[in-house]
């Protein structure tokens, strides 16, 4: 046998060994992160946006939802959003104080200027608020879309600017595009923690 032929398999089986260990450290994370599993895939619908993503967001973070939990889902987004730093994390509760709450939670609400994927509000009593969920999976940015949702949360003008959010929400957090907002206009709502963005992946 020769040398080259000697190093040639000797690389092989590393190479072999190296693989049978990734595939092993694989399997056991995917047990505990199910990363693969994707029940709108499963169900040919993972494209639907409106009717299957937003609806099930929607129903799921409404403390009157169907789900029967209350606001469980609603506090858990808001921890997220805690621990990402956009909301204080001692405010949660007033978010959403008791479990059957009476907050607003929509889908496809029409506005002036066109339509809301998901809206989570509050606007009376003494801590009033407006989330905005826009929910981007396959479809492209209208135009001016995040600019339009931002004038549409100035409208509330007795909401204070912390408690306005904007969270864009993408499998893979990626952000708006310059026809949805330009580039300083997206900045600017950045450095006033108005837009943010959220991914199905890790968040």
């Amino acid at each position: 046998m020769s040398e080259a032929y000697s190093q040639f398999e000797n690389g092989f089986l590393r190479l072999k060994n190296d693989y049978v260990r990734m595939l092993s450290d694989y399997r056991r994370s995917n047990m505990q992160l199910a990363e693969d599993f994707n029940i709108f895939s499963l169900v040919g619908v993972e494209h639907l946006e409106v009717t299957t993503h937003s609806a099930i967001l929607r129903e799921l973070l409404d403390s009157q939802g169907s789900h029967g939990q209350g606001n469980l889902f609603f506090v858990e987004f808001l921890s997220m959003l805690a621990d990402k730093g956009i909301i204080p994390k001692e405010d949660i509760n007033r978010y959403s104080p008791v479990t059957f709450d009476n907050y607003a939670c929509d889908a496809e609400r029409a506005v002036a200027t066109g339509r809301i994927d998901i809206i989570v509000e509050r606007l009376d009593g003494d801590f009033p608020y407006s989330i905005i969920i826009e929910n981007k999976v396959y479809a492209v940015d209208q135009y001016e879309q995040i600019e339009r949702y931002w004038a549409e949360l100035e409208k509330k003008a007795h909401i204070p600017v912390d408690r306005k959010e904007i969270i864009y929400l993408t499998p893979k957090g990626g952000l708006p595009s310059e026809d949805s907002i330009d580039s300083k206009k997206r900045k600017e709502l950045e450095d006033m923690g108005a837009l943010h963005y959220i991914s199905y992946n890790t968040d």
